[in-house]
C-alpha cells in the first residue's frame, strides 16, 4: 500500500493537475495515506506520507478546512519524527507548519481560532530550529533551506537568510518545486 501512495504523491508533484482533477487526486492520495497508516501505524514513512498528502489537499481547501487539515498534518509529522527522528522531511514539515502559524494573516488567524479554540503556541525561533534540524539531517535538499531563509527574513536575520539562499542556489534542482524555490530565491 505504501508504494501506491508514494506513486500518487509523486504524480501530484511531477505532473500537477488543475481544478477538480487536482482536488480529486489530492483526496485520493489522502485516503490512500490514511489506509496505509491504519494498516501500518508504526511506520514513520506512512505517517510522513500522510502529512505530505494532507499538505497537498490544503491547496484545494477553504480556510476552515485548511485549519482542520493543519491539525492532522502536525500530528502525522510529529508522529513520524517520533518513529524515525533521522528522516529530514517530517522536521521540514513541522518547521513549515510553525512558520505558517507564526505568520498567519488575520483571516486565517480567525479560522484557526474556530478550529483550535485558541491558537497553538508557535514561534519563528521554533520554526528555525526545526528547519535547521531537517538541514542537518540532509543538507542537499533545497526546500528546507528555502523555507529557513523565509523564517530568517521574518526574524530580521538577513545575513543568515542570504547564506541559505546562496547554499540552495548551489544545489541541483530535483523537481519543479526545487526549481520554483530557486527562482524565488534569485529574486
Amino acid at each position: 500500500m505504501h508504494a501506491l501512495l508514494l506513486c500518487c504523491l509523486l504524480l501530484l508533484a511531477a505532473r500537477p493537475v488543475e481544478g477538480a482533477d487536482a482536488a480529486t487526486a489530492a483526496r485520493r492520495a489522502v485516503a490512500q495515506a490514511e489506509a496505509t497508516v491504519q494498516a501500518q501505524p508504526q511506520s514513520a514513512a506512512a505517517q510522513r506520507d500522510l502529512a505530505i498528502a494532507l499538505g497537498h489537499l490544503t491547496d484545494h481547501a477553504g480556510n476552515r478546512e485548511k485549519m482542520e487539515l493543519s491539525r492532522k498534518i502536525h500530528a502525522a509529522a510529529r508522529r513520524a519524527t517520533e518513529l524515525d527522528p533521522r528522516d529530514p522531511l517530517p522536521w521540514e514539515i513541522l518547521g513549515r507548519w510553525e512558520y505558517g502559524f507564526a505568520t498567519l494573516n488575520p483571516v486565517l488567524r480567525m479560522a484557526a481560532r474556530l478550529v483550535y479554540g485558541k491558537l497553538p503556541s508557535t514561534s519563528l525561533a521554533e520554526a528555525a530550529r526545526l528547519l535547521e534540524r531537517s538541514i542537518a539531517l540532509d543538507g542537499q535538499r533545497i526546500s528546507p533551506r528555502y523555507h529557513l531563509a523565509l523564517v530568517y527574513d521574518a526574524m530580521g536575520r538577513k545575513a543568515d537568510a542570504a547564506a541559505q539562499r546562496k547554499a540552495l542556489l548551489a544545489l541541483p534542482a530535483k523537481d519543479a518545486e526545487d526549481r520554483a524555490n530557486q527562482q524565488a530565491a534569485r529574486k
